[in-house]
C-alpha cells in the first residue's frame, strides 16, 4: 500500500532534536532501524511491536522486563525514536527495534504474517471530531492488517483514557471473525509489562479512567465467520 491510498491517522509535530539525539540516531538508528521493505525478524520467542510508541517509556520497560522479547517502537515521530535508542543504550538493551513509518503500511506490507505475539496500541489519538473518526487508528482497516501480522493466540491491546473510544474499539472488535475478546467484552486489568507514562499518570490526576482492552488472534482455522 503506498502511503497516499489511506487516511493517516496521526498528525505532523515532529519537534527538533537536540544534536545529541540527532548524533545517536545518525550513528544508531541505521544499526535498529527496520527497513521500508519485508521485515527480517530473527527467530525469538516473542516480537511484540508498540505502534505510536512516542518517547519509548512503554517500550523500554516492556523491553527491559522481558530480555527474550523483541520489541520493536514504531512511530513516525524520529526525536520519540532516538530518545527511545538512547534509553536502550543507556541501559545495555540489545532487544529493542525501531520502524519510522505508518503503522497500516508495515503491518500490510513489511511485517511477516503471522510473526508478531502482540500488537500494543497505548493511548492512540481519539480524533473525538465526528468528521476526523476515519482518521482513527482503530478502525476495520487496522483491525484486518493486525490480524494477519499476528501469529495465532497473540493479542491485541489497546488503552485509552476516553470513554467513547473505548466503545469505539470495543464495538468495532465485536464485528471482527479474526479476534476474542478477553476478560468482560475485552476489559481486561492494567498489565504490570506497561510502563507508566507521563500522558497516564496525568489521566489518573485529572481523574480520568484508563481502560485496558485485550482481543486474542483466533485461530486461523476458527475465522470463517464472526462469532455468533
Amino acid at each position: 500500500m503506498s502511503e497516499q491510498m489511506h487516511i493517516r491517522s496521526y498528525q505532523g509535530r515532529p519537534g527538533r532534536m537536540s544534536p545529541r539525539l540527532a548524533e545517536i540516531w545518525a550513528q544508531r538508528g541505521p544499526e535498529l532501524r527496520l527497513p521500508a521493505s519485508r521485515w527480517q525478524l530473527a527467530p525469538v520467542d516473542r516480537v511484540v511491536l508498540e505502534v505510536g510508541s512516542g518517547m519509548g517509556a512503554s517500550v523500554i520497560g516492556l523491553a527491559a522486563a522481558e530480555p527474550s522479547t523483541t520489541v520493536v517502537a514504531l512511530d513516525v515521530h524520529v526525536k520519540g525514536l532516538a530518545r527511545t535508542i538512547r534509553d536502550a543504550d543507556v541501559l545495555g538493551l540489545a532487544n529493542v527495534r525501531i520502524f519510522e513509518g505508518d503503522a497500516l503500511i508495515a503491518l500490510e506490507d513489511y511485517v511477516p504474517a503471522g510473526s508478531i505475539a502482540a500488537i500494543n496500541v497505548w493511548f492512540p489519538d481519539p480524533w473525538p471530531k465526528r468528521a476526523h473518526h476515519k482518521r482513527r487508528l482503530l478502525r476495520p482497516a487496522f483491525v484486518t492488517a493486525a490480524a494477519g501480522a499476528l501469529r495465532d493466540g497473540g493479542h491485541l491491546n489497546v488503552a485509552s483514557d476516553i470513554p467513547e473510544y473505548v466503545r469505539w474499539v470495543r464495538d468495532l472488535m465485536r464485528s471482527s471473525g479474526d479476534f476474542r475478546p478477553e476478560g468482560e467484552d475485552g476489559v481486561v486489568p492494567r498489565p504490570t509489562s506497561r510502563s507508566l507514562t507521563k500522558y497516564e499518570s496525568t489521566a489518573h490526576q485529572e481523574g480520568r479512567t484508563v481502560t485496558d482492552l485485550s482481543y486474542r488472534r483466533a485461530a486461523r482455522a476458527d475465522t470463517a465467520a464472526p462469532p455468533g
